[in-house]
């Protein structure tokens, strides 16, 4: 789900994290789907220390995981994301959901996603210095 020099965790004031979050629907054939054709796609994100709720527009995209192409939403946090407030200003675990909305009037939201691919707990942490 994040990527950052391949860690697993963020550090209090990380710029350019990469957030993904897989586009998976159990009712579909096959399973992940491309949320390319959404109108609206966003991910929304619960960040430790935060007052509410932050939520960003994401674009579709493609990443391997486990061998696998895999369909989902992708977010880079930009400086002015941190700066302004919110982005991993605080210790403590990060939780996202993935929203879409179609021309059809169709929506789809992800399950409250904690971990990454590997099943690790995505997390900021303070800096040792």
């Amino acid at each position: 789900m994040t990527e950052s020099a391949d860690r697993q965790d963020v550090l209090i004031g990380d710029v350019g994290t990469v957030y993904f979050v897989p586009t998976y629907d159990d009712d579909l054939e096959p399973v992940n789907f491309d949320p390319s054709d959404a109108a609206v796609k966003q991910l929304i994100f619960k960040m430790p220390g935060a007052a509410g709720l932050l939520t960003r527009d994401a674009v579709a995209a493609q990443k391997t995981i486990d061998e696998e192409s895999v369909w989902g939403l992708q977010y880079t946090v930009l400086a002015a994301d941190v700066v302004a407030g919110g982005f991993h200003q605080a210790a403590g675990p990060v939780r996202i959901e993935a929203h879409l909305e179609f021309s059809s009037s169709q929506k789809w939201t992800s399950s409250p996603v904690s971990v990454d691919q590997q099943g690790r707990d995505v997390r900021v942490i303070r800096r040792l210095s």
